[in-house]
């Protein structure tokens, strides 16, 4: 059984582990003694890992000690880890198994450090099961890659040896190990697969292990070509990474176009999509979307929403803009700016009248007659039924939501501009359109103009 050791010292070559500090992950089974006696005969002495889970009463503490003593009787440093796996699932909501998975690998990472190296006893059968396993609960390319060599300071040098044959290397340098007591009874749905569906698989092909291990190693291969047409993919699609939402902009403009053109748009929609926490039900719903192509629409995920609007699909963080409620209470408080979501405000009193010359015809300007104006100013968001007495319309009213629609301006847009309001309601849809009443004429004593500055 010598190749098991020669195969480690090729896979540590392999992975330049030679200067760094080494560890093992090792509950006492016989798959992870055969790893320490593996690693010890070569003369290595990775620091022991042990994890008492305090799961299977006095057995857990049995397994605690056969580690302990053996790794005095042979002169191998160990750490020992105890923890509640019970309580933290109950604290936590997840399973046993999910519970006794984080508590592990999150104390391996802290005695690991940055350079440290970890290595972990997986085998085949765990390879296959794992497969099967993904395949049962439902799984993408990447639940039919099994388990990987290597993931970050992870090593796992024992996946091409089923468990047989690491038990027949302890055998043959007599070695003990502990049984858990547990793995015979279906309490668990790897152990299931392991006692009920493998014997029956193996009726059926005698080599499903291996048959299983091998079409993961070729899919490991197949998910990085995948990988990098996805990426090219959705490179094409999107203008900028999601993660620059925020930073250097606040959505993201979708190529709907180019999608649809892909050789599998719901594949392409999903890798985008899924990782925002976008499920396949919004994301089948997003691809229906697509097709009909009527703006108003939105798929709302935690932290992403996706707009349907006239002018193409946006993706924007899933917070709105909130504009703070100010109020101006009297004239007096007009000498300051104000920030708002879309800049700042300028407010500036002319005394007498003003020429139709006079005034700038832009709409980072507005000019109503102060002596119309009914006090306290506020400045709000837009809220639903506003509506607004615009210039032009001879006093007729119209709903804020309709001036914007006929403005072609964006959801995630509407969210950021404010409104200018007096005692009577909304005077200027900021930026965009002011109310008839207030307007000025040429009996104007005193006219209020207010400026916007972009940020």
């Amino acid at each position: 059984m010598k190749h098991i050791e020669s195969h480690i010292k090729e896979f540590l070559t392999k992975y330049d582990c030679n200067e760094k500090p080494l560890f093992a992950g090792v509950s006492g089974g016989a798959d992870s003694m055969a790893l320490l006696t593996a690693l010890y005969n070569l003369g290595l002495h990775p620091t022991v890992l042990h994890v008492n889970f305090h799961l299977r009463g006095e057995e857990s503490n049995e397994d605690q000690h056969f580690v302990e003593t053996f790794c005095k009787e042979h002169g191998i440093a160990y750490r020992i880890h105890e923890c509640n796996t019970t309580d933290y699932a109950t604290q936590n909501g997840v399973s046993i198994e999910m519970a006794a998975r984080d508590l592990r690998y999150d104390w391996f990472a802290k005695e690991c450090g940055e350079n440290g190296i970890l290595l972990i006893a997986h085998n085949a059968d765990d390879v296959a099961e794992t497969i099967l396993l993904n395949q049962i609960r439902g799984t993408g390319i990447l639940g039919l890659c099994g388990i990987r060599e290597k993931s970050g300071n992870i090593l796992r040098p024992l996946l091409q040896f089923s468990h047989k044959e690491l038990l027949e290397y302890l055998e043959s340098n007599s070695i003990p190990h502990c049984e858990d007591s547990t793995n015979s009874r279906n309490i668990a749905k790897r152990n299931t697969l392991r006692n009920s569906v493998f014997p029956i698989l193996k009726k059926i092909n005698p080599a499903v292990t291996e048959t299983l291990c091998r079409n993961a190693s070729r899919m490991q291969g197949i998910e990085a070509i995948y990988r990098r047409a996805i990426q090219s993919a959705i490179k094409a699609i999107l203008p900028a990474p999601i993660g620059e939402l925020g930073i250097s902009c606040t959505e993201i403009k979708m190529d709907i176009v180019r999608l649809m053109s892909e050789a599998s748009p719901i594949t392409i929609a999903y890798e985008i999509l899924a990782p925002l926490g976008f499920n396949e039900e919004q994301i089948g719903s997003f691809m229906e979307l697509c097709k009909e192509r009527k703006p108003g629409k939105q798929l709302t995920a935690s932290r992403y929403r996706i707009l349907f609007e006239r002018n193409g699909v946006y993706i924007t963080l899933n917070t709105p803009t909130e504009v703070p409620e100010i109020t101006i209470e009297s004239e007096q408080e007009l000498q300051h700016s104000i920030t708002t979501a879309v800049g700042s405000l300028e407010f500036h009193i002319h005394n007498g009248s003003i020429t139709t010359n006079e005034i700038i015809k832009e709409s980072t300007h507005a000019y109503f007659d102060l002596d119309k104006i009914k006090f306290p100013l506020k400045i709000r968001n837009i809220q639903n039924g506003d509506r607004i007495k615009p210039f032009g319309m001879k006093g007729r009213s119209k709903l804020v939501s309709d001036i914007l629609n006929d403005a072609k301006i964006n959801s995630y847009e509407r969210e950021k501009i404010p409104l200018l309001c007096d005692s009577n309601g909304i005077i200027w849809i900021i930026g965009l359109r002011a109310c008839e009443e207030l307007r000025v004429t040429t009996q104007t004593q005193r006219v209020l103009i207010v400026k916007t500055l972009r940020p």
